[in-house]
């Protein structure tokens, strides 16, 4: 049985999906859920030019910029968690900046979280290795179960 389950959001309708399985899995007595939500602290541009792929390394926010991210997340979040306790699931809400990946399982691993639930956005070939894949890495970096679902 899974007591504390982290469930990983990007704010996309693809991430949200994974809300429907995790909830049904959270519910119960004595059963919590962690909605997290990363900050990027930098976003890269990549730029296709046929024949060429190039990178322009990342630059960090603005304060300003970071601040109003941060905030945005944890609205986002907060509305997320309205349904869940409408439901009565004990619900908690973390917003980190960082690394997506990183900052998911160092907060699994330092929380006793007991099951991660993620989305993965599918991506494969040429956009996966543009883009990365959150998921991927926290499959390979956490010793913990992971409920994991490609959105349709």
């Amino acid at each position: 049985m899974f007591r504390k389950i982290l469930i990983c959001l990007d704010g996309s309708s693809l991430s949200e999906q994974i809300l429907q399985y995790a909830s049904e899995e959270a519910l119960g007595a004595d059963r919590e859920v962690v909605l997290l939500r990363t900050v990027p602290l930098s976003h890269s541009t990549t730029i296709a030019i046929p024949g060429v792929i190039s990178s322009i390394p990342p630059s960090p926010p603005a304060p300003q910029q970071l601040a109003a991210e941060e905030t945005e997340a944890k609205e986002y979040l907060d509305a997320k968690a309205k349904s869940l306790k409408k439901i009565g699931i004990k619900t908690e809400c973390v917003v980190l900046v960082g690394n997506p990946g990183e900052a998911i399982v160092n907060y699994a691993n330092k929380n006793k979280i007991d099951l991660i639930a993620i989305a993965t956005h599918g991506r494969s070939g040429i956009k996966r290795i543009l883009f990365g894949s959150v998921a991927e890495y926290v499959i390979k970096s956490s010793k913990l179960p992971i409920l994991l679902i490609k959105p349709k």
